[in-house]
Parts: C-alpha cells; structure tokens; sequence
C-alpha cells in the first residue's frame, strides 16, 4: 500500500466519525415528533390488497417467508403484515408480503429487508442487485435477490418506502430518514415483496414484474401511493 494513502486513512476515519457524531447530535436536537399517519386516514391493508385481480387468484398452498422475530418485536416494528400467495390459470404461484411500519425514522422501528429474514431461515443469498421496474405505479427502484435453500430456488423483487418516496436500502434509506429528521416529521413506511419458486430467475423476474403490473392495476390510488412511495 502507498504509505501516504496508508496515512490518510486514519484521517478520514476521524471526518467520518465527526461527521456521524454532529449527525447524531442534530438528531437528538431536532427530536422529530409529527407522525405522517397523523395527517391521512388510515389504510387497512389486509381489506384494500385485492384477493383476486386480473389473472391472480388468491390461494393458500404456499405461505411467504415471514419476519423470524417474536411477537413483541414484530409489533414494535410493523402495524400492518399482509402475506399471501397468488396463483393464475398456468399454474404459476407468486407470493406477496407487504410489511408496514407508522414510525420509519430509527434503526429500531424500520422494517426489516428480505435478505436478513431469508437468512435467518435458512437460505443463502446467492444472488442479489438492483434495479428499476416501470409500470401503472411510475417506475420505482428496487432490488432483486435469488435466495436458496437446498433444491428451493425463490427469485424475489422487494422494494421499500419512506413516507412519499420509494428508496434502495442502505444508503437511500439513511438520507430520506435523514430528511424527515431535519423537517421533524416521522415518516411511515414498509417493504413490499414479490417472490415466485423456479430455476429459471429471469422466468420468475419476468413473472413478478407482470404480477406487480397486475396488482397496480387494480388498487385504488390511496393504495398505489402506499405502495409506490408516493401520495396523492
């Protein structure tokens, strides 16, 4: 290694952490205390997610990955769990998890990515990028992983929200937090995920993609916003 680039990493650790540290502190001081959800009514997502449109049937032989929390976690973190599984008269079988939370602003209270559940679980990520799906919702960024567990393939297309925007996670996720913060709001939010079984990936990518189309479709705009990360 170059030593003067050697040398300058110690310094940059110390910006880094400075820089952390005001961030900290700003937050305390700013000390967000007006919830989104205060100024909307609420959605009940369990009734507005159709059990049937377009080509899908709601049916109940195979169950989505859930969050492997106990109870009193998950209550902490989400208030709205919705997990189904779809299938349409070619036999395919897509499985939805919709997973929301009123208090997006925290480590503690955001809801969790997919990756994180599905290793819990047992499976190995061997898979995973992002990427940006179009449709009847606008175009939204998301990310695409392919978790496995022994002869199980499972493809899967997830995305989060942030009070009215859709974000990748990791860093995309920090900073629309971050903006909240500094306009002492509490933004709601939740993961969306859409997965389907097959060894064909770019098959079942194919197929989520004309699902999400499909539930778009039909949800009515309070919902789509929900779901898409913007508001009407």
């Amino acid at each position: 290694m170059n030593l003067s680039v050697a040398a300058r990493i110690p310094v940059r650790a110390l910006v880094v952490a400075a820089l952390l540290a005001c961030v900290s502190v700003g937050a305390l001081a700013l000390k967000p205390r007006d919830r989104l959800v205060n100024h909307a009514a609420r959605v009940d997502f369990e009734a507005e997610v159709p059990r049937q449109f377009g080509e899908w049937q709601l049916e109940s032989a195979v169950r989505p990955i859930e969050p492997p929390e106990v109870q009193e976690k998950l209550d902490r973190i989400y208030d709205q769990i919705v997990s189904r599984t779809y299938r349409n008269a070619s036999g395919d079988r897509v499985m939805l998890s919709i997973a929301y939370g009123s208090n997006q602003l925290t480590e503690a209270t955001q809801v969790h990515r997919p990756e994180y559940c599905y290793v819990a679980q047992g499976f190995e990520i061997v898979a995973s990028r992002p990427a940006s799906i179009s449709g009847p919702a606008g175009e939204i960024d998301v990310t695409r992983l392919v978790a496995v567990a022994g002869l199980r393939q499972e493809p899967i297309t997830y995305w989060l929200t942030i009070g009215d925007r859709a974000v990748l996670p990791g860093f995309g996720r920090r900073m629309a937090q971050w903006t909240y913060a500094l306009s002492r709001e509490i933004p709601d939010g939740a993961v969306v995920r859409v997965s389907s079984i097959g060894p064909d990936w770019d098959r079942q990518f194919v197929l989520q993609q004309k699902f999400i189309d499909d539930l778009f479709g039909a949800l009515k705009p309070v919902m789509t916003s929900k779901l898409a990360g913007r508001r009407t």
